[in-house]
């Protein structure tokens, strides 16, 4: 866990538009802080199980051979939102949610609809945050079963 997709300063920029209410709070937090958290953004997409045949050993997983050595925003910005929920130890309401299962709730009739499948996924999902999940939930092979 000694890489990076992303630098602090990729990081700060995709945050501020992002996440503009967070991004204050995580520019306070110290640098190695910062640091540890996208190495661990980037260590939790590495063992996804994303295979690249023309990965060579001690390399990155993305970009995958067809991106032509770019590596895709959709990357850029689960790496960016992962780092900021890690550094700052919280998770997104949305995963706290959709790990109970609940896929709707109604405030009229007080019920709500659960999803054991969703709950099954996401029990042992190591994000922190549902919206960064699901930008790399597309590269996951099927067969891929979390720990």
């Amino acid at each position: 866990m000694d890489k990076s997709y992303l630098t602090l300063p990729e990081i700060a920029e995709i945050l501020q538009m992002e996440e503009p209410e967070l991004y204050e709070e995580f520019d306070k937090l110290k640098d190695n802080i910062k640091e540890y958290s996208a190495k661990k953004a980037t260590f939790i997409i590495e063992n996804l199980g994303i295979r690249n045949k023309n990965k060579k050993v001690g390399e990155l997983t993305f970009p995958l051979p067809y991106q032509n050595g770019i590596l895709s925003f959709d990357i850029k910005l689960c790496v960016a939102l992962e780092t900021l929920y890690i550094a700052l130890k919280k998770e997104s309401e949305e995963i706290k949610i959709a790990r109970i299962g609940i896929i709707s709730e109604s405030d009229k009739t007080a019920s709500a609809s659960y999803d054991k499948t969703l709950m099954k996924n996401l029990k042992s999902c190591p994000f922190s945050n549902l919206k960064a999940y699901e930008l790399v939930k597309k590269y996951i092979p099927k067969s891929f079963y979390m720990r």
